[in-house]
């Protein structure tokens, strides 16, 4: 009788929650947990795929819907008009700066946050899609036939380079005339996990905003887990000494040979001459 009446209230819960309850021939209660429907207008999937944007993805990357907000990071990213893939219910449509988007076909501006309105049943639910870099400008290099970098004494020619912005405007392009690059270091060298770099422009060039230059150095800061020594001596360097020159430099992603390899320091090469250490 006790079980009996237990199975009668459980049931009565259940059901005031959205559930279905069945009962076998054994007396025991078995429930069956029934989802609510969900609604017509929710985006239910979002995500940015390398195939449908092979020039300036690496991988896939799948968003995590919050509530109306979806957000992708993406490191390195330094063009922001890409092609989103997403699902909604059959009947679905989605809209982005007043036009209906096609899943993986439609490209989208993600320069700033964009609203996605998912409308069914003449019901509208509005999502803000953020696809946001590390705040730092972008470095695309790609060695000949990406051939692996092993020499601190051999220049690898023809090497393709291009500086971006972390707005995706383009700074500096090597273009036809291309670079040079090689390791360099000591005991940083030694770290085959991130290793730094030296670049050989082809002529003088500023490089975001650095006075302009032939020679650049890309520093891994591999046993700086802030990446901020260098940058902070130079600070004090420059402002708070009366050294002659010191190095300018910058935080930057870099891309080499279709790899993210991480946070770099690219600066001015350190070396005797006019405008630079006093011989």
């Amino acid at each position: 009788m006790k079980l009996a009446i237990y199975a009668l209230s459980m049931a009565l819960v259940l059901v005031s929650c959205g559930t279905s309850v069945s009962q076998n021939t054994s007396d025991k209660t078995v429930v069956e947990f029934v989802k609510k429907d969900i609604p017509e207008n929710q985006l239910l999937s979002f995500g940015l795929l390398k195939q449908d944007n092979a020039d300036w993805l690496l991988k896939d990357y799948n968003a995590e819907i919050n509530g109306d907000t979806v957000e992708i990071f993406i490191p390195y990213l330094a063009h922001f008009n890409l092609k989103p893939q997403f699902s909604v219910a059959k009947k679905a449509r989605v809209y982005a700066n007043g036009a209906e988007l096609v899943s993986g076909k439609s490209e989208v501006d993600f320069s700033k946050p964009v609203q996605f309105a998912v409308v069914a049943k003449g019901s509208t639910h509005t999502y803000i899609v953020s696809v946001f870099n590390s705040g730092l400008p972008v470095i695309y290099i790609d060695t000949k036939n990406a051939q692996p970098i092993k020499s601190k004494k051999i220049w690898l020619d023809s090497t393709k380079m291009i500086v971006y912005k972390s707005n995706g405007t383009v700074d500096y392009d090597a273009g036809t005339s291309m670079v040079q690059i090689k390791g360099r270091g000591n005991s940083t060298w030694s770290v085959k996990a991130k290793r730094p770099y030296a670049l050989k422009l082809k002529r003088k060039a500023k490089l975001l905003d650095m006075p302009e230059g032939k020679q650049w150095c890309l520093l891994a800061n591999f046993f700086d887990p802030s990446f901020f020594r260098n940058e902070l001596a130079n600070y004090l360097g420059r402002n708070y000494t009366n050294l002659d020159w010191t190095p300018h430099g910058q935080h930057v992603e870099l891309v080499l040979n279709g790899v993210h390899v991480g946070n770099y320091y690219l600066c001015e090469k350190v070396k005797a001459q006019k405008g630079r250490v006093p011989g």
